[in-house]
Parts: structure tokens; sequence; C-alpha cells
């Protein structure tokens, strides 16, 4: 009836104007506010007793009568329909006279003292912050946005739900907002490039809170171009920009002089979370540093004999790469090869970046010259012989320990199609050529020693066979003993001859190397490496006499011809 009109119209619209006029007065008499005009509170507890107070005048739907209820939905909603002026905003200052500047000022993280400023905002400007503030991490986040002149108002989640209640569109702080907020104002950041020190935000960490935060936007990936905190590893802050892409990585050390192309560490540890979201987003700010990028980058390295190559060199640590860069190298070359589908060391192929236990570097495509002896076993007893005799001659050895950090990191499925192993006799032979071009490997090991290794390789004459590359580094072996028993290589030998023993020796050297030929000592435990991969062939006395001897007899002294 005409009552319940009446209380309706003095509880909308005398009693809640009075309440908002009421409120308007109160921002003025805050307990502990320093100055009327410009309000500043010069102690933190004097601010948060004063916002206590002020924010208990806002009405309370949780404990307002319910014949009160309409009232406390107007006062409500009245507040965001003239959009007055009642939302604190407070922001730590050193220096009072700057307030007047405009410019978002640096939060005190001395310690040193300085006034805190309340600024009123109506609801269409300020957001509420229904962040809990609970952590230092929280608290210095909202102090940041502040600093970069985000409108943060000091305000609780009750309040916001109360606003909320009441059907006004307040709005309260989410990471959306932030990221829009810093893609718009981008120079609040500061004008960038610039030194992160020479920034509104002033240091790695605040760059760091924002970024996180804004980090939890599910739209993130897509909306990073533009947002200033782009932090790169020469402590330089940008934008994220589609023309200056940097790499997402935590590897920036293996190529000192390219910091500027790399995301801050602090900051890539946090985006590498979200890895997979980001590249799939087509975000076309960060890329990834891989292989081929790594490759791209390391001639900036380059230092005396470090650089591309296909020898192999000494390792100087002062003048080539450090152990510590080795190390960092083959854990990058792990985590490469861990979430790579498709992986290969061939961009790498001309760099040094073997190491050996002689204390040379080879280049990946010289491997094949290096043998990984990591013990397993599932050699056999033969293969872990010829691993004793290869020790013996100073082979070299991949430093196993160095590329995997002493066991850290498990490379053996990067290694292993570039280095040899002694289960493979062609790897064997690689390692043996490389071994006789180095020097002399004769009388190295002992006749049974070159037995043995002469055996190991004719249980796989089947595939030696098949490439003659093979065939000859097996001939340039010196483990052949002669029917006079010494042992010779048969590189360059026309022919090769098994004779049976008996024949004199005087002056054998000369008629063979007249003939061009070798004539050895009978090994049944090598007939088939002697038949199948050698084509050595059986002579007789006679024959040998008829079709060697006697055709260089001019050549051979009186005493040798009787």
């Amino acid at each position: 009836g005409f009552g319940s009109k009446w209380n309706s119209f003095i509880m909308t619209k005398v009693l809640a104007q009075a309440y908002v006029s009421l409120m308007l007065v109160a921002r003025g008499l805050l307990p502990g506010l320093q100055n009327e005009d410009v309000a500043c509170f010069s102690k933190e507890f004097s601010l948060h007793e004063g916002m206590r107070w002020y924010h208990n005048l806002f009405p309370h739907f949780d404990s307002v009568q319910s014949q009160w209820k309409v009232l406390a939905e107007t006062v409500f909603q009245m507040i965001c329909n003239k959009d007055e002026k009642l939302l604190p905003l407070t922001k730590k200052m050193l220096n009072e006279k700057m307030e007047t500047s405009g410019v978002a000022f640096k939060t005190d993280e001395t310690g040193r003292k300085g006034v805190t400023r309340c600024f009123w905002l109506p609801p269409s400007e300020g957001l509420f912050n229904t962040m809990t503030v609970s952590s230092e991490s929280e608290i210095r986040l909202c102090r940041t946005l502040l600093t970069v002149g985000f409108k943060l108002l000091y305000s609780s989640r009750k309040l916001f739900n109360d606003f909320k209640k009441a059907g006004t569109a307040v709005r309260e702080i989410t990471p959306e907002l932030v990221l829009q907020f810093l893609k718009q104002y981008p120079n609040k950041v500061g004008i960038l490039p610039c030194p992160v020190s020479e920034t509104t935000l002033g240091s790695v960490v605040d760059v760091l809170l924002l970024l996180s935060y804004c980090m939890k936007a599910n739209s993130f990936p897509k909306e990073m171009f533009g947002v200033p905190l782009l932090l790169t590893e020469d402590d330089v802050l940008r934008r994220f920009q589609e023309d200056d892409q940097v790499f997402l990585s935590l590897f920036a050390d293996l190529v000192p002089n390219h910091r500027s192309r790399f995301i801050h560490h602090t900051l890539a540890t946090t985006l590498l979370e979200i890895e997979t979201e980001i590249f799939a987003a087509d975000q076309g700010v960060l890329k990834k540093f891989d292989v081929f990028a790594l490759a791209s980058l390391l001639p900036s390295t380059a230092n005396g004999s470090w650089c591309e190559r296909n020898t192999l060199i000494p390792w100087d640590p002062v003048e080539g790469p450090s152990e510590t860069w080795l190390k960092r190298l083959w854990e990058f070359l792990f985590k490469i090869h861990k979430k790579t589908e498709t992986f290969s060391l061939e961009p790498l192929g001309k760099w040094p970046i073997l190491p050996t236990l002689s204390g040379k570097l080879a280049p990946v495509s010289r491997g094949k010259v290096i043998l990984d002896l990591t013990t397993s076993d599932s050699w056999s007893p033969g293969q872990k012989r010829v691993v004793a005799l290869l020790q013996k001659l100073k082979c070299l050895e991949v430093d196993t320990k160095l590329i995997t950090s002493n066991g850290r990191w498990n490379v053996s499925a990067i290694v292993k199609p570039y280095l040899s192993y002694p289960n493979s006799s062609q790897d064997i032979l690689s390692v043996l050529d490389h071994l006789m071009n180095e020097g002399d490997i004769s009388g190295c090991l002992s006749e049974d020693e070159m037995i043995s290794m002469l055996q190991f390789l004719q249980d796989d004459v089947a595939s030696l066979k098949e490439d003659h590359k093979f065939t000859s580094v097996v001939k340039r072996l010196p483990f052949f003993k002669t029917f006079h028993g010494e042992f010779v290589h048969l590189g360059n030998v026309g022919s090769v001859n098994v004779i049976p023993e008996g024949l004199p020796i005087d002056e054998s050297d000369v008629w063979m190397r007249g003939n061009n030929c070798v004539f050895l000592a009978p090994a049944p435990k090598l007939d088939r490496l002697y038949k199948e991969l050698l084509g050595v062939c059986d002579k007789t006395h006679t024959d040998c006499y008829i079709n060697f001897i006697f055709p260089q007899f001019p050549r051979l002294t009186q005493a040798t011809r009787m």
C-alpha cells in the first residue's frame, strides 16, 4: 500500500542519498589522516587502521536486517550510478612533493620513511583488490602495480562482493586486465628499450612478479605481443615484438656475446612452465633455442684453434671452451634431445665438442676415431679383449664423465651415431686407421695380441669385404707375420702369399721387394681373413723358386745363390 511505497521512497531516494553524502564527508575524517586537503598517512599502522574504519562505514549484507537490504542495495547502486569518488587508492611515496608530477612513483624498498598518499576514485576507474595479499610477493606485486599507474584500490573481497550483490558492474583485478593495461600503456613502465634499473619497475624481481601474474591469464600466450615485460639476459627491458624475437632458453651462457637475444633466465624459468602453450599459440615473439640456433650463433665464440674444422685439436681451456662450458653444452644437448623427436648433431658437425681422455677435442664429424668404452654387459669376451688391446695402443677415448657431468645426463643415445664402439669391427678399424695416421703402432702388441685383434676382425669378414676402404685399413695394420718372422703391413703390396716353413730366409727381403710381394708364415687361425678378405694365395717351395726367387737371382749375392 501507500505506506510501503513511502518507506521505499524514503530509503531509496532520501536515506540512500544522505548515506552517500555522509560517506563523502567521512573521507576527510579518517583516523590517522595527517592532512585533510592532501590525504596522507605517515605510518603504515595508521593507514590500515584508517582504512579499516572507513570500510566499516559501507553497508554489509551479511549483517543488515532484511528490511534494510533495499537501502544497502541502493547505496551501492547510487555510488556506482553517480560514479562517486568514494573508493580509496593508496600509494607510498618517498617524497610528498612528488605527488604533483603525475608520474608513477617507485615503492620504497629500502626501508626509508615515506608518506602514503590516499586518492579517491570513482567505481568506473578503480579496480578492487581481491587478491589475498597474504605473502610478501603479493604485497610487493600490489605496490608494483600501483607504481606503474594501475588503479588498484585499497579494498577487500568482502566489499567487492557486497557491491556485486547489489547488482553493480564494479570490476576486480584480473591477470587479463593487467595484461590489457600494460599493452595499452607501455610507457608507464618506461621508454623502452632501457636498462631495467632505469625503468619505473627498477628491478628484475618486479618484472618477474608482473609477468608471473599476467601469465595466469589463459590468453597470455596469444596476447604477449606489445607487453613491456621482455627482460633480456643483458638486463635490458623491452616490449615483446615480432621484429625482435628472442630465445626462450636457460642456455644463454653458451653464447655470451648474444645475451640480448635471450630472455632473462629468471623469466625463462617461469615461462618454460607453459612452453608448450607458448609455441602452440604461434605468438611470434619468442622462439626455440635448438641445435640449429646454437650452430648459427656459435661462430661468435670462436677463438684461435677453437673454430669450425675437420681435425682434432689439443684442448686448451684458456683459448678454447672451458670445462664448465662443455658440461653446459652437453646438458643442453641432453635436454633438447629429450623433448625433440628428430634430433641431430649434424649442425655442429665441424665444432670440436667431443672431449677425449688424452686432452684432445674432436669435431662431431670425426667422432668415429674416438671410442666410447663405457663398460657394457653385452660385450663378449673377445670384445673385452679388444678393448684392452685398444687401450694398450693408446686409442682415443671419449671423456664420458665430462659429457655426462659425472653421470647426471645420459647422453648415450645422442653420441651413439657419432662415436665408435668395440662391438663393431668397422668402428674398430676407423679408430686403428686414425692411430696409424698419427704414428707408428708397430711393436706395441705381442704376437698373441696381434693375432687376437686380427681374429676379432675375421669374425666380421663378410661385412668388411663389402667396402674396399675397410680392406685397405686391414692391409695397413703391421700385424702380419712373414715366413722369416718379421711383422709387416700389406699396404701397397702387389701379391700376398702363404708358404710352408723351411724356405731359406737369406736376402728374402731383396727378392720379395723385387717382386712387390710378401710371403707370410702359415696362420691357420686367420685362414678366413687371409683368403676371403685379403686374397692371400697358398704357394709351394717350388712355386716360390720358379716364379719369385729365380727371376731375382741377379740381385742376390753369390753366397745366397749357393
